[in-house]
């Protein structure tokens, strides 16, 4: 759930590593024994008005940053039925998560999930619209190297409204590993809504997009 990867047939191995923003963090894991469920789901039926938008990362390897916010705020939106609906800013994440006190965040080289949970929990994140192209924050760090500076309070950075830090911790949370149970995962995205994932790029799979390009 959230895992959107974009690429050109053209962009070299250097550029294509780059965009691959998961940085690798080794958990302990605790397994879960669950029974087996084959019901149908749909979250778009459970949660009509909490799934947000599909993002852009641009040229920024800003993948954590735009999977861990897109969680973040469906569990805000569904833990409080649909009252809290607030599209966070991944442009505040990178901006202000970075550096030894959110180990596992930098910018647009990468970070890890968790750490953007555990971000905007203690320090709160800003907001954006419509596809975070507008709004009090909206994401301006697509060329890579574009990376304003952290801005908690006065004036948005893209709009003339006061900054609004939208607090936000899990109430259920864990780690899923690949020899988790898949219901285990099926189970905790039907009651508590979706989950960041990662996966290992191998060269099979540059190879595949550099001869289907539009995927």
């Amino acid at each position: 759930h959230h895992l959107v990867l974009l690429f050109r047939a053209e962009r070299c191995d250097q550029e294509m590593n780059h965009l691959l923003g998961f940085v690798v963090v080794v958990l302990a894991c605790t397994m879960v024994a669950v029974r087996a469920d084959s019901s149908d789901f749909d979250a778009r039926t459970k949660w009509p008005s909490c799934i947000p938008p599909v993002m852009n990362q641009g040229n920024c390897g800003s993948c954590y940053a735009f999977s861990g916010i897109e969680v973040l705020s469906s569990h805000m939106c569904i833990a409080t039925n649909g009252n809290k609906d607030v599209l966070l800013s991944p442009q505040h994440v990178v901006s202000c998560a970075s550096g030894s006190a959110w180990n596992g965040a930098t910018g647009c080289d990468g970070g890890w999930p968790a750490q953007v949970y555990n971000f905007v929990k203690n320090s709160g994140c800003t907001s954006c619209t419509s596809r975070c192209t507008s709004g009090c924050n909206r994401y301006v760090s697509g060329d890579g190297r574009t990376i304003p500076s952290c801005r908690t309070s006065g004036t948005c950075p893209s709009s003339s409204s006061s900054i609004t830090l939208h607090k936000w911790g899990f109430s259920q949370a864990g780690y899923f590993y690949p020899d988790t149970p898949i219901t285990a995962i099926q189970l905790y995205i039907k009651q508590f809504g979706p989950i960041s994932a990662a996966f290992m790029v191998t060269q099979q799979f540059y190879d595949f997009f550099n001869s289907n390009p539009a995927g």
